[in-house]
């Protein structure tokens, strides 16, 4: 009876061992795709200037996997705007797929990613601005429903522009939608209302 108790003891201990190494290891990925995340959208989308020559360029030095038609459609519902024409896929593992978009923007989107890294790690992208751009918070947006999602808009512009490029991170925590995650860049009339997109 005393070995079935420690043999139990045993088995309990290592299965609770194994399931922390999981989670470690998963939070470690959430982490990792953040960072990788906000890289991505460093390269692809501010430095192109959301140029679609560019970003189509950027891809395929990556290695990405320009969608054709049809895969476009056997996406997750949601995913991806309805008029989608240019998107590149990423995938580095099983669990995650990279989306790279642009049709008059630039879009980063990834499946699953730690939302508050992100988020803080994207702030500082954005508020560190570029040489002569002014870079500021412009809107922050929150819901609980349907699924927890925080929406961060930063401005970037010149004094005397009438225009804004506006960086925008959407993250959600819910294993339900299809994303966790999209940066997003836009130039925009300045002072234009910012809702979501």
């Amino acid at each position: 009876m005393k070995t079935y108790g420690v043999l139990g003891t045993v088995l309990t201990v290592s299965l609770l061992s194994a399931c922390n190494r999981t989670d470690e290891a998963g939070d470690n990925l959430m982490r990792h795709n953040a960072t990788t995340a906000i890289a991505f959208f460093a390269e692809a989308c501010i430095e192109t200037g959301a140029d679609l020559q560019g970003m189509a360029a950027w891809a395929r030095q990556k290695g990405w996997h320009k969608l054709e038609k049809a895969e476009l459609t056997a996406q997750p519902f949601g995913l991806l705007a309805a008029d989608a024409k240019n998107v590149w896929l990423f995938r580095p593992d099983k669990d995650t797929a990279y989306y790279l978009s642009g049709d008059g923007n630039c879009r980063i989107q990834v499946t699953r990613a730690d939302a508050d890294i992100l988020q803080e790690g994207f702030a500082k992208l954005a508020l560190q601005g570029r040489n002569g751009v002014q870079a500021a918070l412009r809107a922050e947006n929150y819901t609980s429903t349907p699924f927890p999602f925080t929406q961060k808009v930063y401005s970037w512009w010149r004094p005397g522009s009438g225009s804004e490029v506006l960086l925008t991170a959407n993250t959600s925590v819910s294993d339900f939608l299809p994303a966790q995650a999209a940066l997003d860049y836009r130039e925009e009339q300045l002072g234009k209302v910012v809702i979501n997109h």
